[in-house]
C-alpha cells in the first residue's frame, strides 16, 4: 500500500512517496501537503492546473456523448412517428389485428421513449453547465 509522505526508518523505499521541492525555499515536501512547513508557500495549488485540464477534458467528452444522446432521442421520436403513420395506413387499407396492434405498440414505445430520452438528456446538459459549489 503506497504511503503519502517521506520514507521512514524500517519502511522499504517502494512504500515511500517521492518528495518535491518547494518553489520558494527548495525544502523537500510531500506533494500532497497544503503548504511548505518551512516557509508556508502553497504546495497543493501547484497541482491544480493539471486537475483542471483533466476535468475540462472529461467535461468535453461528456458533452460529446450528450450530443449523440440528443441525436439518438430525435431519431427515436422520428422512428416512432413513422411507425405510427405506417400503422394508420395499414389500418385504413386492411384490418389486420395483430400487425396493427404490434405496430401501434412499437410506435408508441419509440415515440415516448425518444421524448423521455430527450428530456433526460436536457436535464443532464443543464446539470453539466451548473458550476460546482
Amino acid at each position: 500500500m503506497p504511503r503519502h509522505g517521506p520514507a521512514r526508518a524500517g519502511i522499504p523505499e517502494i512504500m515511500s512517496m517521492a518528495l518535491i521541492n518547494c518553489p520558494e525555499c527548495g525544502t523537500e515536501v510531500d506533494p500532497f501537503a497544503p503548504s511548505c512547513p518551512q516557509c508556508g508557500a502553497p504546495i497543493n495549488s501547484l497541482r491544480e492546473p493539471e486537475k483542471d485540464d483533466r476535468r475540462r477534458a472529461e467535461m468535453d467528452e461528456i458533452r460529446k456523448k450528450l450530443r449523440w444522446h440528443s441525436l439518438g432521442s430525435i431519431l427515436l421520436v422520428l422512428i416512432g412517428g413513422l411507425v405510427l403513420l405506417a400503422e394508420t395506413n395499414i389500418a385504413q387499407e386492411e384490418q389486420r389485428g395483430f400487425l396493427r396492434l404490434a405496430l401501434s405498440a412499437i410506435g408508441i414505445a419509440c415515440f415516448l421513449g425518444g421524448i423521455t430520452w430527450s428530456y433526460i438528456t436536457r436535464i443532464r446538459k443543464k446539470l453539466l453547465e451548473t458550476p460546482d459549489p
